[in-house]
């Protein structure tokens, strides 16, 4: 995803990254992969009860509102097609 993040967020979607792991480990995984997305600590499990989480990874999508409008679990091939394609219909055509 990172390729497409920062025409993303120039149309008005952010990607988040929501980890209960512990700082030095969640800051040592972006550094090896290079992201550039923001990065949340969730220690005590309060983000992933709300959106109700079943197991990691987890891809959670909100409107502008913040009204869930799809969510996945897992990674692979048909996950990052399938990312690509709710997250251009979320924000619609680029301009």
């Amino acid at each position: 995803m990172q390729p497409y993040m920062a025409e993303w967020r120039e149309r008005g979607l952010d990607v988040v990254l929501v980890s209960s792991d512990r700082p030095d480990r969640l800051e040592s995984f972006i550094k090896q992969h290079n992201l550039a997305a923001t990065a949340l600590l969730d220690p005590d499990w309060q983000v992933h009860r709300l959106y109700q989480v079943q197991g990691l990874p987890t891809s959670v999508f909100l409107d502008r509102e913040g009204k869930v409008k799809h969510s996945s679990v897992g990674w692979g091939p048909k996950h990052f097609a399938d990312t690509l394609y709710l997250a251009e219909n979320l924000i619609g055509p680029a301009l």
